[in-house]
């Protein structure tokens, strides 16, 4: 349930981390989309369990922030700060989690693993024909990668101490796995195979 509860999270932060990234790029319409997906798709899984773990609602904050990009993102300031505050409001509900298993190797891998499958399943729908038709899922995939790279930073030196095999084996695969994402704009051409 606790690995559930922050893949799901981590999800959120993927889709808010790339959104961010075409915000910078200007492409309001395009982040759109990223900011919608936490509160229409993602935020009713967690719903009940904020109440349970006494989390502090933050489905208004992701609405706004979705409604000041829907409107072309025309005040930096306020989508900035916006941004800014459902960004901590996604690190508050994961800070509801106990601290040692947020460093728990055990536990942070079970949660790459819910990131990496969903990445790979937008990657895959991202792809036809051998060329990336779906952009959407291509960003999805990218953003999700991102955080479980971020997540395995934070375990990376128990990693290397307590499973030094199995940490060259991640980081390198890791390594490996984000040159399929160059940037937020996918390339015309995959440069890996969904396989």
């Amino acid at each position: 349930k606790d690995a559930d509860y922050m893949v799901k999270l981590g999800l959120m932060k993927g889709h808010l981390f790339v959104a961010k990234e075409l915000l910078d790029l200007n492409k309001p319409k395009d982040a759109e989309p990223h900011i919608g997906h936490p509160v229409e798709e993602i935020y009713t899984d967690v719903a009940d369990q904020l109440n349970e773990r006494k989390v502090k609602e933050f489905k208004t904050t992701l609405i706004t922030l979705e409604d000041l990009v829907k409107a072309g993102a025309k005040d930096n300031a306020k989508v900035t700060t916006n941004f800014k505050e459902s960004m901590q409001s996604i690190d508050g509900a994961i800070a509801a989690l106990p601290e040692t298993q947020r460093k728990s190797p055990a536990f942070v891998l079970q949660v790459i693993n819910g990131l990496l499958d969903t990445a790979n399943s937008e990657y895959g729908a991202a792809i036809t024909d051998g060329k990336i038709k779906a952009a959407i899922e291509y960003q999805d995939s990218r953003g999700f990668i991102v955080y479980a790279d971020t997540l395995y930073e934070g375990i990376a030196a128990t990693m290397a101490k307590d499973s030094p095999d199995a940490h060259k084996v991640i980081v390198e695969n890791m390594k490996q796995l984000k040159t399929a994402w160059p940037a937020a704009i996918p390339p015309a051409t995959p440069i890996k195979t969904v396989e």
